[in-house]
Order: structure tokens, then C-alpha cells, then sequence
């Protein structure tokens, strides 16, 4: 049984219309890639799939039956919506380390201090005390050698699980982690469709998960074509607009602004 190293399905020859599937020469590469994986790749193309949530949410629950410390990555932009509900049940009494991402598009002005202070009071309210909160820029490498230290630190010979909803930048995250662009990297939701063991130093493995799918987030609901542009790629500054009553702001064809009275 062989898997993608890029996204973690099972490779198969048979079927080019169905997930995982691999030219039967390519099979004798170092590295084996899907044929989604490998177009992502190399040719930025992006292509949707179906998700089954259950399955997911399946995988994650497993992680209580280990002795791991979990990685949840969330979107510093989108904290309701990326976060996993029931996480705690999820991991059993595994710790819990926060990532918080995408600080990069935040305006210089944010302090980072705050940010964490807002983080741990939303975890508060979600059941979930972390043993810890970072925050950063994957795609940046912003503060990623804190959160290394803080992996470090915390995992105390144990495997590590990396989680989270799907498009909060998991795999990119991973990615900085092992030094080796090896995951499939994408800014379409669920890249990751199985889970991927990387071995690490005293037998133990880094453990990258699919992203959960949730269905009432913006990503879900968009094309790949519209979430690449929508989804911001520099940082983002205040603007300010001075409205009056029965006037209204539209962003794109994505949402509105009525102000009433």
C-alpha cells in the first residue's frame, strides 16, 4: 500500500476521475505524488473534492487513544470559524498547543500580547485550557522558531499531532517544521486528504491530519478561483468611510454593510 507524500490518499492506477490516482510510471519516482498533488505543484492549479467531515472527524478522535502533544492551527482571522469544536474531547487528555496564523496580514500596530490574551480567553470559552499559545506567519516565517522551542519543549518524547480546520495553513506550517517543502501546499481548503507520518528524531513522528471540513465557513461556500482572491496575501491596513443613514458599503458580491439610522 503506497500513499501520496503530498497529500496522504492512497495511490491507485486504475481510475484517473477518482482521488489518488498516479500514472503507473511515475510510480517508480523517489517521490510518489498524486496526479492532483502533482499539478498543484507544479502548476498552481487548484480542483475541488469531496469531503466526507465524518471521516475526519473520525481520524481526529483517534489522537485520544495516544500519548501525543496536539498542534492546533487556527486563523488569527477567523477564530470561530477555525476552530474545531469539541477539541477537547477530540484529544483526550492530551496537551494542547495553539498556533495562532496568518499574523503577517495584521497591521503593524496589533500587539502580539493582546492577540494571545484574546486567544486564551476564546479557548476559556470553548472548554479548552492550552498549555500554551504562539502566534506567527507560516507563510512568513514569523516567531515559527517560538512555536519549534514551544514543540520542543512540550512534547517530551511524544509524537506530535498537527490539526485543524481546513485552509488555516497546516501544511505550510509543517512544511517550515521539516525544513522540506514535502506536503502539498495550496489555497484551496482540504490539500491534506489522509493522514501523513513524517518520522522524526528518537523514533517519533511528526503526524499531519486533513483538515476538517466545516461547512458554514466562507471557504466552503466559493469557487477555488473566487477563495484565491479573496483570501488576503498582504497586510492589511484600516480603511475608513463616513456613511450616512439608508447608505450602504458592499465588499465584492461577498457582503454588506446597511447602515440604518
Amino acid at each position: 500500500m503506497i500513499h501520496c507524500e503530498g497529500c496522504g490518499i492512497q495511490l491507485q492506477t486504475k481510475d484517473e476521475t477518482k482521488p489518488g490516482f498516479i500514472p503507473q510510471a511515475a510510480l517508480e519516482r523517489d517521490q510518489k505524488y498524486c496526479k492532483r498533488c502533482f499539478r498543484i505543484r507544479h502548476y498552481n492549479e487548484l480542483s475541488t473534492i469531496e469531503h466526507d467531515p465524518d471521516i475526519y472527524l473520525q481520524i481526529l478522535g483517534q489522537i485520544a487513544q495516544t500519548n501525543s502533544l496536539v498542534v492546533q492551527i487556527i486563523d488569527l482571522f477567523d477564530i470561530a470559524g477555525s476552530w474545531i469544536p469539541g477539541i477537547h474531547r477530540h484529544i483526550g487528555n492530551n496537551p494542547l498547543l495553539l498556533f495562532g496564523n496568518k499574523l503577517d496580514l495584521f497591521p503593524q500596530s496589533i500587539k502580539t500580547g493582546k492577540l494571545k490574551e484574546w486567544i486564551h480567553g476564546y479557548a476559556g470559552e470553548m472548554g479548552v485550557k492550552p498549555i500554551d499559545v504562539v502566534v506567527g506567519s507560516a507563510a512568513k516565517q514569523e516567531n515559527l522558531q517560538e512555536v519549534r522551542r514551544a514543540i520542543e519543549r512540550y512534547r517530551q518524547d511524544r509524537d506530535v499531532y498537527i490539526v485543524g480546520v481546513t485552509n488555516v495553513g497546516k501544511s505550510t506550517f509543517l512544511n517550515y517544521l521539516l525544513e522540506e517543502p514535502i506536503i502539498t501546499t495550496s489555497p484551496y481548503p482540504g490539500t491534506t486528504l489522509d493522514v501523513i507520518h513524517i518520522p522524526i528524531d528518537d523514533n517519533r513522528n511528526i503526524v499531519d491530519t486533513p483538515g476538517i471540513v466545516k461547512k458554514n465557513r466562507l471557504s466552503e461556500w466559493i469557487s477555488p478561483q473566487e477563495l484565491s482572491e479573496v483570501i488576503p496575501k498582504s497586510r492589511l491596513n484600516p480603511k475608513g468611510y463616513q456613511l450616512n443613514a439608508g447608505q450602504t458599503v458592499f465588499l465584492a458580491a461577498l457582503a454588506r454593510f446597511d447602515y440604518v439610522e
